[in-house]
Order: C-alpha cells, then structure tokens, then sequence
C-alpha cells in the first residue's frame, strides 16, 4: 500500500505531494523516511526534543496527530502544515 504526504511549505526543499510505498508504519517511522531522502531539516522542522513541535500541524486523514506513535493507515495522508497565529 501507499501514503500520500502533503507539505504545505512547511518543510523546506521537501516536495508539495509526495508518496511512499510503505504499510504499518507511525508517524515516527515516515519522519525517519523522509530524513532519509530529504535531510534532517525534516526533523528540525516538525520536532522539538524529540515530540512533535507545538508550532507544527501534522495531520493523518484529517485528524490532528499527537505523537510520534500515531498509526497511519495504509492508502493514508499525511499533511504538514505551519500554525498560523493571529485572528
């Protein structure tokens, strides 16, 4: 099966769409996967001592991921987006 990444300009030199061949994996497990093929900006960019960064909006299928452990489903999406202050 597959997941399809979504990055909203959020992580820099990372493409807009972006699918992985993968199944079973977490969240934890995908960051690893794009470290690996596009740097550890990636990382730098989402995480903060090794949790999710509260700047970060990271979503699998719509819901609002809260740790590194969350499931992605096979045929899931995952979007990367930047919390936006302000009202």
């Amino acid at each position: 099966m597959y997941v399809k990444v979504y990055n909203l300009n959020y992580v820099k030199d990372m493409p807009t769409i972006t699918q992985y061949d993968v199944s079973g994996i977490n969240l934890g497990d995908l960051l690893e996967c794009l470290e690996n093929e596009y740097g550890p900006e990636v990382k730098r960019t989402l995480l903060t001592d090794g949790r999710l960064a509260e700047r970060a909006r990271v979503s699998i299928n719509g819901r609002l991921a809260r740790s590194l452990n969350d499931a992605i489903p096979d045929g899931g999406q995952v979007m990367f987006s930047l919390m936006l202050p302000g009202g």
